[in-house]
């Protein structure tokens, strides 16, 4: 896609539920990205979609779903080394969906020759690219033309020629989203010959510009990851969506008059599992277990740190010796998690890691690295990720230097001051939180694979299995 949005589900009922009240028949969508929105809009009675952005693969698929002829052609000086893409470009749909998977696969494009990791991805999607185009290709079938009319340009020069007894949707996203797309995007133009660069720079004054415009239409709402509208406009705030703990809060801003408000809420699993507690010894067989995503939740509001916000995990795995839980560590898919170029790729992300209390051990935690390190959780990550994975890296935020939970088993590879008032991402944070004030953000990376479960038990014990001593937490 030229970007995803990604709103949420929660969004978008809000937003349907706006629109489907409006009497305007054209609706008019700025800075369409993926047409996710007008895709939803399409399917309500009497409404006509109208839509508006200047980025290339935006530019072709908007161009495409509203019924009109694309073009996209090999480059003359890149034609003997894509010509294998010219089988697949002879229809429209074939061309956008070469243009698509192009932009899915940019990632690797760009460091193809620089690093064996991303030369193999890059190969990868080669060889399969005959079933990638057909899939991609049915996919693009499936939907009819949805779009009434499709402009290629300035978003507020759009709106302000456009009539007054209009709708108007805005998705006012980040404009760091936005650049970072432009930037996936121009990998299409080395490649193709698509469309000239944008013809405007997005950004704060523009999208706030473009935000007024909005506003001075007959009927209008917008979506925003943020309180974009500044002070003195709560009035307008028709909708406060926190699907999750760690999720921004979206507002969606409109002249309407309902209210929506969405709050998180997580399930939890039953206890079912018998942990180690006070007097019980380690025992000398370790084995790890999926755990489901209740169960995981239910044992990270126990036993980890309440400061820390809970994040979303891929695999949640417990840790158990002689049939008793004494930790649990949780893996997150990300393909843009950032690592040093020193550590080796594919990496998997840690996202949580603790063990369970109270018990007579201090490093407990250790026994529960060992575990995520082992061949046999390397296994579990390669089966959830489909690829080979080499490493394992986490953060860590310290009042030292060091993080002595890590230190030993993982190598400290960026050490930076943390102030957690400058992150953008805190600014919902609650400042009674004690976790985020401290000074330090570590980041760690171990190899995974080193060892089996039952090698990593000996070792424990060997090194860290004494009782007693200071807990090394979190």
């Amino acid at each position: 896609m030229a970007y995803s949005q990604k709103l949420k589900s929660d969004v978008k009922c809000i937003v349907n539920e706006i629109v489907r009240k409006w009497d305007s028949t054209e609706i008019y969508i700025p800075f369409s990205a993926d047409l996710a929105i007008e895709y939803m809009l399409y399917f309500m009675e009497g409404k006509k979609i109208f839509s508006c952005d200047d980025n290339p693969l935006a530019n072709l698929m908007g161009t495409f779903y509203s019924g009109k002829k694309i073009h996209v052609a090999l480059k003359q000086e890149l034609e003997k080394e894509y010509d294998w893409l010219l089988p697949y470009m002879k229809s429209d749909t074939d061309k956008l969906a070469t243009a698509m998977i192009v932009h899915s696969m940019a990632m690797y494009v760009k460091d193809e020759g620089k690093h064996p990791y991303y030369e193999r991805m890059a190969e990868a999607y080669r060889k399969q690219w005959s079933d990638l185009h057909k899939t991609t290709k049915a996919k693009i079938e499936k939907r009819r033309q949805f779009l009434e009319e499709y402009h290629v340009g300035n978003p507020l020069e759009w709106l302000q020629n456009a009539p007054e007894n209009i709708g108007v949707v805005l998705h006012a996203d980040a404009p760091i989203n936005r650049k970072r797309a432009l930037r996936s995007s121009r990998n299409l133009t080395k490649i193709f010959d698509i469309s000239t660069e944008p013809s405007f720079k997005y950004s704060d004054d523009l999208l706030a510009d473009v935000a007024v415009e909005t506003m001075n239409k007959r009927e209008w709402a917008i979506v925003s990851p943020d309180m974009i509208l500044g002070d003195g406009m709560d009035e307008l705030i028709v909708g406060k969506i926190k699907s999750t703990n760690r999720a921004y809060t979206s507002y969606v801003y409109a002249n309407s008059d309902q209210r929506r408000i969405v709050t998180p809420r997580q399930g939890i699993g039953r206890a079912k599992y018998t942990c180690l507690g006070l007097g019980d010894e380690v025992g000398n067989e370790m084995t790890i277990a999926v755990l489901s995503s209740k169960m995981f939740r239910m044992l990270r509001s126990k036993y980890m740190n309440e400061g820390i916000r809970p994040g979303s995990a891929s695999l949640s795995v417990g840790v158990f010796v002689d049939g008793l839980l004494v930790g649990v560590f949780a893996f997150s898919v990300n393909e843009f998690v950032t690592h040093d170029k020193n550590v080796e790729t594919p990496v998997i992300y840690m996202l949580s890691d603790f063990p369970v209390e109270p018990t007579d051990y201090g490093r407990l935690a250790k026994l529960v690295l060992y575990a995520a390190l082992s061949r046999e959780s390397q296994l579990l990550v390669e089966r959830l990720t489909r690829r080979r994975v080499r490493t394992v890296n986490t953060t860590a935020l310290s009042e030292n230097p060091v993080s002595m939970k890590y230190r030993g088993l993982f190598k400290l590879y960026n050490r930076e001051k943390f102030d957690v008032t400058k992150e953008s991402w805190a600014k919902e944070l609650d400042r009674s939180n004690a976790y985020y004030d401290r000074p330090y953000e570590l980041q760690y990376a171990a190899p995974i694979g080193q060892w089996t479960l039952q090698e990593g038990l000996e070792l424990w014990k060997q090194r860290y299995g004494q009782k007693g001593g200071k807990k090394e937490g979190d």
